[in-house]
């Protein structure tokens, strides 16, 4: 038996345990979006927990009260017959794309409260953040100020479960109006119509929270070459750090900080340059569990990019 010992830069190939974790995780994630669909219509899946998808759930009608109170406000007929909430609530469940927005936003408020309460994280002022806030450069000491102000409405307004129709995604917005049309009466195109132009003419995506983190992702940069620690930059701006490192959307990376994926997670950390010591350490900063579960051989960069980047196009 050699008694070498490999350096952090030296690579052997992934165990067979791992690529078999690896592979029960991709079954996993191609079933998410079809089995969020099915939450709607039976009980909860055990992959969910009851909080999350009633927080998910409460998003969606959050949307479909204000789409109902935009039409009441604009409506001035005796006989309206504007669709109810519950009506709205209905369509839009049936829109995929809104549902795994919602739900991953769900998620993220979920691990940032979990971080606050087992590692003590602030989920508005992390290091990073308390540093732009500081930094010589007046923009960016401004742009990390709005960032601090939408982060505190964030949490609130999950809290609440509420989710202003101001923060969603452009695209997602237009087909949350395109349900809500088809959720209506032709005899309510009118006002329909007018609420719809007073909608967009207040979107702005460039003031969403999204838009805010992806612009502070722009902006910070490490002493080294690899990502911030997740405990230096804060959960959200590391989801917006990595969305950005590997061209995926926030949605996706939310999911990966679930203990469910904690071997993708751990493959998506390397691909991105991050050393063993370094991943280990966001990982176990999650959960004990995670740097448990996640990690199974050495995998170079290369590698890694190349077994999760065919890993996404398999589950897409």
């Amino acid at each position: 038996m050699s008694d070498e010992v490999l350096t952090e830069d030296e690579t052997v190939g992934p165990s067979d345990d791992f690529l078999a974790r690896l592979a029960q995780e991709e079954r996993f994630a191609r079933q998410t979006d079809a089995t969020l669909a099915l939450l709607f219509a039976a009980p909860p899946s055990r992959y969910f927990s009851d909080a999350i998808i009633a927080r998910t759930r409460g998003l969606v009608r959050s949307l479909a009260r204000q789409l109902s109170e935009a039409e009441r406000e604009t409506d001035n007929s005796s006989n309206s017959t504007a669709p109810s909430v519950g009506r709205i609530s209905r369509y839009l469940e049936n829109n995929e794309a809104l549902l795994r927005h919602c739900h991953a936003l769900s998620l993220e408020y979920t691990l940032l409260l979990r971080l606050q309460k087992t590692r003590g994280a602030d989920p508005i002022l992390p290091p990073v953040i308390r540093d732009c806030l500081s930094d010589d450069k007046e923009s960016t000491a401004s742009l990390a100020m709005r960032f601090v102000a939408s982060q505190g409405q964030f949490l609130q307004s999950l809290e609440r479960m509420h989710l202003p129709l101001s923060q969603l995604p452009a695209d997602i917005l237009h087909e949350v109006l395109r349900d809500w049309r088809n959720s209506g009466s032709p005899q309510n195109g009118a006002a329909m119509t007018a609420s719809e132009a007073q909608i967009r003419n207040a979107y702005d995506e460039r003031n969403s929270r999204t838009a805010l983190l992806e612009r502070l992702a722009t902006i910070v940069t490490d002493t080294g070459d690899e990502i911030f620690p997740l405990e230096k930059s804060g959960l959200s701006l590391f989801v917006s750090l990595l969305s950005d490192a590997l061209k995926q959307e926030r949605e996706e990376i939310v999911r990966l900080l679930d203990l469910s994926q904690a071997s993708r997670l751990s493959l998506a950390l390397h691909a991105v340059g991050k050393k063993r010591t370094a991943a280990l350490a966001d990982l176990a900063y999650l959960s004990d569990e995670h740097a448990e579960a996640a990690w199974s051989g050495e995998i170079d960069q290369v590698e890694a990019r190349t077994l999760y980047f065919a890993e996404a196009r398999h589950g897409s």
